[in-house]
């Protein structure tokens, strides 16, 4: 159908017809950034094309995301580390559509959406809103990004902000940016210390002079912050104070280690000594909750 068939059509009580004609008209008054803005959508939908590296993928579907929130289902999307870059659009879409999937279920189940390389995903439309009320649907969204810098990039400042605001625990680990350490080490607060001077007077008979004042200083530097030893982290939990917390691996973690198969890209974990952390699970009709 042509912008032309629907300014013309009377489906949907004219609002086809309406749609039609804003089309046509903004075409006339503006051809040259209607061209612009075509070129745009073409270059967006490029990696789709029929015949394109992804038109398979996106031709049909075998997986309902509605079974997330109906029984315990795990679905793994994946693409190889080389690739993220250009297909990183197509992870994008999938997990917008799933979001949208499971906020319209009426199931029970809690989902747990765990998005690695979250900004090369691109930007994930209406994902901030959806934020502050996904956590009413028994949704969480675990998002890994490499550097704030990069989020903030993609999504704007203002955007970056609201969703790092609506993040009940935000992890930072690894740090090396200047600018990110100084802010955290601003978010992590001061604590009061007390100073005392002594003035010794001009002369021997002066009396001696004690003054004593309390002021703030950070709990952490910024360059205390960016010398953290590989195996800590700083976290940030809604409502409570700063932790500096140990970094605990899966393969570290009993029974994690034992569950965990060997990562097809990266080869089989280290499981050298006993485990740091054990956990007890209960049974229930023949699985771990």
């Amino acid at each position: 159908m042509t912008f032309v068939d629907m300014a013309k059509s009377d489906a949907l009580d004219g609002v086809v017809s309406a749609y039609g004609q804003e089309f046509l008209t903004q075409f006339e008054e503006g051809a040259r950034q209607f061209s612009d803005f075509r070129t745009g959508v073409s270059n967006a939908l490029q990696v789709f094309r029929p015949g394109g590296q992804l038109a398979e993928a996106v031709s049909g579907s075998d997986v309902s995301f509605h079974d997330l929130k109906a029984e315990g289902t795990t679905v793994y999307v994946m693409i190889p580390a080389e690739r993220i870059a250009d297909y990183g659009v197509w992870l994008g879409l999938v997990t917008k559509h799933a979001i949208n999937a499971v906020a319209t279920s009426k199931g029970k189940q809690r989902v747990l959406f765990l998005l690695d390389e979250f900004a090369n995903m691109g930007r994930i439309a209406g994902l901030a809103e959806a934020l502050t009320l996904l956590p009413g649907y028994g949704v969480r969204v675990w998002a890994i990004v490499q550097d704030l810098s990069h989020l903030v990039q993609v999504y704007g400042r203002d955007t970056a902000n609201i969703i790092l605001s609506q993040s009940e625990v935000k992890q930072f680990f690894a740090v090396q940016d200047m600018e990110l350490s100084m802010r955290l080490s601003r978010l992590m607060g001061e604590r009061s210390i007390i100073t005392r001077n002594y003035n010794l007077g001009q002369t021997e008979d002066d009396e001696l002079g004690i003054s004593v004042s309390e002021r703030g200083v950070p709990l952490m530097l910024p360059q205390e912050i960016m010398a953290l030893p590989e195996d800590r982290q700083l976290l940030f939990v809604k409502a409570a104070p700063p932790v500096v917390a140990e970094k605990v691996r899966y393969w570290d973690v009993s029974p994690w280690r034992d569950w965990a198969a060997p990562n097809p890209m990266e080869g089989d974990h280290p499981r050298i000594g006993k485990p740091h952390v054990r956990l007890r699970y209960s049974r229930k009709g023949g699985r771990h909750e």
